[in-house]
Parts: structure tokens; sequence; C-alpha cells
């Protein structure tokens, strides 16, 4: 049961109208005890007969009204009127106080437009907008006050001008005293996010100078005070020392505080040492041009310091998603196998790429592509723990890191993230499947430093979204020894330019019906003259990311055609040939690429298949359906591979032109004793067949697996079970075997 449904719950809740009467009455008679404890104070210390010099309820009433609403003006004038019944030297007079309460309810109107006093982010341009409220309301307060009780009798004794000026003084003084830190420090800026160690740090070294700062207040006071008295110099100006300090130091709020403490300081220090009237008006000018001075000062150094925050967070942050950029994420992945290495556990790396952003793009335009992107981060921020950190790199490319304890952790963190990102998105009034490839590396596991565990991410991602597997697919980083990603890269282009090391293993693709063979999946192998004999799953990854992909896919293209030709003339049956294609060759160039390779060799355009994964299909799906469309007028057929684990797949039976469907390896593995898994592969078979389209499964290991897909009803299969992938002339005598 949740707590609203509980029925103790809603016994005891407040209803909302007693709950705003609550909150409302609170603040209020915070401020009627407050006002009238001030006015008893401020009472003691008068300029004029029955006239405070520091008046200080004035800066309460205006810093009232401007928090918390002129709604609150009446409760102000009901506190003000019986502040004045009971504490002031003046008979009580109702019209008074609805004068004096007026002009500061003027005041607090001025002040409430500065969105900079409302929110407590003050800049330069609210200052003059304060001091023009402190000066306006003082004065139309006096003005009007002093008339009314002059009118009525009182002030005996008191010049109007007199009356009037220390009148406005006094509340001048009050206002600018008071009312600024009561308006700064209940919404004071909080320091920078650092670390926990760092924080603590910093917190009490600023703490130990704020204590020195306010400190040196009373010993300026005294050496200021001193000094005039014991040898009658005038050296008032060494107030403005302690507050130019603290205004450069500490910012806005606790300059302000500074300026209140040091007023506080001065009119006892006056009134201790007997000061004339007229020293104490100068004083009480000192006073505002001290806390005025100060605000000024203070505002350029808050000012000062929140551009250097705006830009030190630019620095390190992306623009468009406010997540940390790549020069954060290297920082904070160094702190992490920092603190690892003396903690013990692991750092998980995921690198993420976007897909579909450039289909956005092209298709819904860039703000669309833009909303896109800031999407998939909140979704990426979301999928980790506080301690986890995501960031942006540049591009459609997104990095995580996250200390674990256990390796079953890493597989949990990154099946987590890879379901955060899942589900639909609403973007420009159009919902889009999301689609990620991710690669995933641990530290020190794969790397023991920042750049060599990113790498393995990096390339990891790429093996991703080669096999197809992308949103839906978790592929670890891959080992490969001391090898670098950077040597591979300038070893294959080698290898592209001069020839002679890279090959075609072929893996044999068998009918269900008669056994035979009726073609192979040509898969490029790289023999280094010093590595030897290097897997796919190493160098590919490489290839995707520098580009190379697509040379070396035009050399895979000839040179499969050429030995489909070879098998064919001496077999004299029409066989087939597989060759895998990525999306990075998906364009244009690419049928001309096919149709050379058929003319040069000489081999039947209904023999050549191309096998392309639903992720390189949805990179761009207008481009890929136009190109597709272009290399099937050739005659050349398609293969959509690792069918089943993409997220739209039915679709792309309506808009690709397929010819066959390669069901994945994973549902053949998952056949054993696993209805579900069947029925799945058996309607895969059933949607084929009545599509017109072939069903060939991977993935076969064992004869039992070969003998299950045949009585799913699969065309043909492909896998260790019937041979591995092997150099030419030994796949040529599969040929005659099964011949």
């Amino acid at each position: 049961m949740g707590l609203a449904a509980c029925p103790v719950h809603r016994r005891f809740q407040m209803p909302p109208r007693r709950s705003a009467l609550l909150s409302a009455a609170l603040p209020a008679a915070l401020f009627a005890a407050l006002y009238l404890g001030l006015q008893a104070t401020a009472l003691r210390f008068q300029g004029a007969p029955g006239l405070s010099a520091w008046y200080l309820p004035a800066g309460l009433i205006l810093a009232f009204l401007t928090a918390y609403g002129l709604r609150f003006a009446p409760w102000a004038l009901l506190t003000v009127a019986l502040g004045g019944a009971l504490l002031s030297p003046h008979a009580p007079d109702l019209l008074a106080s609805l004068v004096n309460v007026t002009a500061y309810t003027l005041g607090a109107a001025l002040l409430r437009r500065s969105a900079g006093w409302r929110s407590g982010a003050v800049g330069l341009r609210d200052v003059p907008r304060f001091a023009t409220a402190a000066v306006l309301t003082s004065g139309l307060a006096a003005l009007g006050t002093v008339s009314v009780l002059k009118l009525a009798g009182g002030l005996p004794g008191l010049p109007w001008s007199t009356a009037i000026l220390n009148w406005w003084v006094g509340d001048l003084v009050g206002i600018v005293a008071l009312t600024p830190p009561l308006l700064l420090l209940r919404r004071r800026e909080r320091p920078g996010a650092t670390g926990p160690g760092e924080a603590d740090r910093r917190s009490r070294r600023r703490f130990g100078l704020l204590a020195l700062q306010l400190l040196a207040i009373p010993a300026t006071l005294l050496l200021v005070f001193g000094l005039g008295a014991a040898h009658g110099l005038q050296v008032l100006y060494l107030c403005f020392l302690p507050l130019l300090w603290l205004a450069l130091q500490q910012g806005l709020p606790l300059a302000t505080l500074g300026s209140l403490l040091m007023s506080a300081g001065i009119t006892l220090l006056a009134w201790a040492t007997g000061a004339s009237a007229p020293q104490r008006l100068d004083m009480q000018l000192l006073m505002t041009t001290l806390a005025l001075t100060t605000m000024v000062l203070a505002t350029l150094s808050t000012e000062r310091r929140r551009q250097r925050q705006r830009l030190a967070h630019l620095a390190l942050h992306d623009a468009l998603t406010g997540l940390p950029n790549r020069r954060a994420f290297l920082e904070g992945l160094g702190h992490m196998l920092r603190r690892r290495g003396a903690g013990g556990g692991s750092v998980l790396v995921l690198f993420v790429d976007i897909d579909r952003l450039k289909w956005v793009n092209d298709t819904l335009g860039h703000a669309a592509g833009d909303a896109y992107l800031r999407a998939m981060a909140g979704r990426l921020a979301r999928a980790l723990p506080p301690q986890g950190l995501a960031a942006r790199l540049g591009g459609d490319e997104f990095a995580l890191a996250l200390p674990v304890q256990t390796q079953a952790e890493e597989v949990q963190w990154a099946q987590g993230v890879l379901a955060g990102v899942q589900g639909p998105l609403q973007v420009a009034g159009y919902e889009i499947a999301p689609a990620v490839s991710v690669g995933a590396s641990s530290a020190p596991r794969d790397g023991a430093d920042v750049e060599a565990v990113l790498q393995r991410a990096d390339e990891a991602m790429y093996h991703a979204k080669r096999t197809g597997q992308g949103l839906h697919h978790f592929v670890p980083a891959i080992p490969d020894g001391h090898y670098t990603a950077l040597q591979y890269e300038h070893d294959l282009r080698q290898a592209l330019a001069q020839g002679g090391q890279l090959e075609l293993h072929y893996q044999p693709q068998v009918d269900l019906g008669s056994m035979e063979v009726i073609g192979f999946e040509a898969l490029v192998r790289w023999r280094h003259p010093e590595q030897g004999l290097i897997p796919p799953g190493a160098f590919l990854p490489v290839a995707e990311r520098t580009g190379l992909i697509v040379p070396l896919g035009s050399w895979v293209l000839r040179a499969a055609c050429t030995q489909l030709q070879r098998w064919s003339l001496q077999t004299g049956r029409p066989l087939r040939m597989a060759v895998n294609v990525s999306a990075a060759q998906l364009h244009p160039p690419l049928v001309a690429e096919v149709r050379a390779a058929l003319e040069a060799s000489g081999a039947a355009p209904g023999q050549l298949e191309l096998e392309l994964t639903e992720s390189a299909l949805l990179t761009d799906p207008a481009r890929a359906a136009g190109v597709l469309a272009d290399i099937g007028a050739l005659g050349v057929r398609m293969a959509l591979d690792d069918f089943g684990t993409g997220y739209s797949s039915l679709s792309h039976l309506n808009v690709f032109p397929v010819n066959t469907l390669k069901i994945d390896r994973s549902f053949v593995q998952a056949l054993q004793g696993c209805p579900p898994e069947r029925s799945v592969v058996r309607g895969v078979v059933a949607l084929g067949h009545a599509l017109g389209i072939s069903v060939l499964a991977e993935g076969a290991e064992t004869p039992q697996q070969v003998a299950w897909v045949r009585d799913l009803g699969c065309d043909a299969v492909q896998g260790y079970a019937l041979g591995r992938p092997v150099p030419p002339e030994q796949a040529a005598a599969f040929l005659q075997v099964r011949a």
C-alpha cells in the first residue's frame, strides 16, 4: 500500500488550504518577532531625540516584503502599528504606520522587478536598482511619516528638515545594512562540486579564511577608534580594508554580512565614545557608503567568479547534452583507476555509438538530431549509479565508466545500460526506436591506463557494430596482446597497398534437402609477416574505425568473385558466394564496384550474394534501399544476416530486396531443450517461405543441431558441424565430397 493510500496517513495529512495558511503564518510570525526585537534595539541608538540612527527594522520590512511578496503588506502594517504602540517614543498613529509601510511596499515592488534580488543571483546591474530602492524607500518613509507625526503634534523640538534628514538616514543605514544579507544568505551559492576529500579540505580552508576576515572587522574598528581617541587621528577610511578583503575573496553574500557587522561595530563604538550629532551623521553616511561600495566590489568579484565557473564548466562539459566531455571523462576515469588501484576491484568502461543519428539529421533535420542526442544522453546518464560517469566524446559517441567489484557485476551493469536506452523516443513528433552499438572493456584486465582501456572499449564497439548486434548485444573487449590498434592500422594499410598478406577463407553452406554444398561464405584473414595469422576480430574493428573497411571490402569482393568463377568452371555447378558488406560500404559507388567485380571475374550476378546486418541497413535506410535496389537490378542476391536480433526485422523484409534470411546462431545454439526458441525458428521459416525467401541457419556446431534446423524447415545450414572456414584449396575438398 502506498503512503497516500494509507488510512492513517490520510487521517493526519494536512488539508492543502491549512498547509498554505501554515506556510504563510510561519514567516509572518518570525517577521513580527524579529521586528519587535530590532525595534527595541534600534531605538537605543538615537541620532536625534526619538529617532534611531541605525534603524534595522527598515531593512527587515523591505527584505520581508521582497522575499515573500507584497501580499504580506497588511501583516507588515499590523506589526509596525503594534511596534509603534508598544515601543515607539511617539504617540501611536495608524496613519503614520500606513504611510511608512506603503513606502516600503513600493520599494519592495521595485526590488521584486529585479530577477537578481528575487533569485539571490545578484548582478552588477542589480546594485543600482537596490541603491535607488533604498534611497527612495527611506526618503518617502521619512517624508510621509514625519509629516503625519508633525501634523499630529509629534516630534516636538525638531525642525521638519532635521527630523526628515535623521529619519531618512537612519532608515537608509538600516536598509543597506540588513536587507542585502537577509535576501542573499538564504540562497547563498555553493562552491563547485569536487571529490569528497578535496571538498572537505576546501571547506576547512574557506571557513578558516572567513573567520580570519570577520575577526579583522572588530580589530580594524578598535584600531580606528583607538587612534582617534588617543591621537585624534581620523582614519575611518581604514574600515574599507577588511570589507574589501571580504568582497574580493568571499563574494557578495558574505561581504554584505561583513558590512552588517561593520555597521554594528561603528554604531556601538560611536555611541560608546559619545560621538556628537554631526559625527554620528558622518558615521551614518560612512556606513551607507561602505555598504554600497562593498556591494559593488563584491558583485564584480562574484560575476568574475561566475564567469570563470561558466568557462570551466564549458571546458569540461558538452554544450549540447550537458554531460562531461572527453577531457572531463579522461580525468574522471583516471581518478577511478587510481582509486581502484588503492582499493581493489575494477573499472568498467563502455564505449557507446548512437546509431541512426545521420538518418535522423537527414530526414528530420539537425534540430531533431540534437533532440535525439540529448534524449539518448539522458538515458545513458540515468542508467548509471551516482558513482558512475557518463560523457559525450563527440559526434554520436559516448563513454561510460563505473567502478565494480566482480566480472559478474560488469556484465550486470553493461546489460542494465543497454536496457536503459531501449524503448521508443518521441522526436519532432515522430516515434524513433533508438539503436546503439556498445563496446566494453575493464581495467586493469584490458588495460592499466586511461587511453588503453578506452581504446579497447572503442575497438569492441566497432566489433559490435560490424556484427550487427548493436542494442541487444554486449561485446567484451577484444584482446590483442601488445600489438596496438595504431600498429594494426599502419600495417593493414600497407597490406592493402602492397598485397600478398590478405587471404580469404571459405565456410560451406549446405542444402538441407540434398546435403550438398550450394555455396560458401567468404571470410577475410590477415597473414601478417610478423604476427602470423591474425583473426578478424582483432583487425576488423580497426578497419571499421579508420575507414579501411571500404578498400578492404572492395578487395574481398573482387577476390571472392574470382574464386567463385574458378569453382563454377571446375565443377560446372552454379555455386553461390556470400560476401559481407559493412555499413561504410553502403554508398552509390558500391554498385559500380559490384558490377566491375562481376565483369572482371566473369561470375554470374545471380551467384553473388551480399550479406548485410540490420544495423548496417539502419545507418541510413533511405540510402541503403536505393543502393541495394540498384545492385538488385544487376541480378545480385541479398541476405539479411543475424536475423532476429534487430528490433524492426519485419519491416526490412518489405523495404529491402531480401533473398535469404540467415537465422542468428544464438537461436540455433538455444534449440536444445528450449521450445520457445524452436517456435521462433519455425515462425521465421514460415514467414520467409510465405514471402518467397529462403532461410539459412548459421552456427550449427553439432549434427543434432543440423537435424533440428532441418526438421524445423530451414532450407540451408552453415556451421562448424559441416565445415570450418578454410583456405580455398581445402574448401575445394567440400565440393568433391558433397558433389
